[in-house]
């Protein structure tokens, strides 16, 4: 059976765009099979509509079993509802993701005071307290970056490639300092009118995000890959012995990060408690991360 990997750029408070992208991409013949940490996943069949509906369950922690009679129940009453479970968002388990062949599919929630209620408890919950910590240390780690690498420039000798792999990373970082600030408006703006869409009744957030947020993004992601490009290729010219250990390093970390996903995913839909979870995730991950210490010195 046939599978397609698509880089998962969406976010919880884009739910509109993430459910019209899935029922899209099942018009083209690819069905959503799963949600990776950053990863969507889909596997070839027949195209035809299918409607995609996001849950919200703020009650669920990062490394709660996902195999709970209250979640069971839910997924019951959706089955009946027609509404078959596809996957739990593997970043944010608290969102399942539900898929129906149905022409006019009934709502997953019918009650518009209840359901705006529910976002806006999982945003304060989960979702609220992550992007404030990582607007705060990502934004003050990139900042110091960018100024250690802009007083390099200037004051280093260096090479041309040098310099504009330099001037390269301080661009990154600068824009991902702006992406972050414009999340944490977005996301307190959005909060704001699910509170008043509760309270009052008024129109609440369509859960969408503005054509440049997607375009900041984008560019982001163009410039890493160019500056990662240009570093490789800056190695290989200069030492191909490093160009060789930087590549295993770069995929030892991308085998680790990705280990880590899929144990997470896998200790989540066992009917085991949290903290065992997070001793067997912690741990496994400890053990990465000594094997990565190896592998660093055995190469450098």
């Amino acid at each position: 059976m046939k599978r397609r990997y698509e880089l998962n750029l969406y976010t919880p408070d884009q739910y509109n765009d993430l459910q019209e992208h899935l029922g899209h991409m099942a018009s083209r013949g690819w069905m959503l099979e799963r949600m990776e940490q950053h990863f969507l996943v889909y596997r070839q069949n027949v195209s035809s509509p299918v409607h995609y509906a996001v849950a919200f369950h703020p009650e669920v922690g990062d490394m709660d079993s996902l195999r709970t009679p209250a979640l069971e129940f839910y997924e019951d009453l959706c089955r009946q509802a027609q509404w078959r479970l596809v996957d739990a968002w593997s970043k944010y388990p608290q969102i399942q993701v539900y898929a129906t062949r149905q022409r006019d599919p009934v709502p997953l929630q019918t009650d518009l005071a209840t359901h705006w209620a529910v976002m806006e408890d999982w945003m304060e919950k989960r979702y609220w307290p992550k992007v404030q910590g990582d607007t705060a240390f990502g934004s003050l780690a990139n900042l110091l970056l960018a100024a250690f690498a802009l007083l390099w420039v200037v004051q280093g000798e260096l090479s041309i490639l040098q310099k504009i792999l330099l001037i390269g990373l301080c661009s990154l970082l600068m824009i991902q300092v702006i992406r972050h600030f414009f999340t944490l408006v977005h996301v307190q703006f959005w909060m704001e009118r699910a509170r008043r869409a509760r309270e009052t009744g008024a129109p609440g957030p369509v859960g969408r995000q503005s054509w440049w947020y997607w375009g900041l993004t984008r560019l982001l992601l163009t410039l890493a890959g160019a500056e990662l490009l240009l570093f490789l290729l800056y190695l290989g010219w200069n030492s191909p012995v490093q160009l060789v250990g930087f590549s295993l390093l770069l995929l030892a970390n991308v085998l680790s990060a990705w280990l880590s996903g899929k144990l997470r995913r896998h200790l989540r839909w066992q009917e085991t408690s949290a903290p065992l979870n997070w001793s067997i995730f912690l741990t496994a991950n400890i053990l990465m991360v000594l094997f990565l210490v190896w592998i660093l010195n055995r190469v450098f």
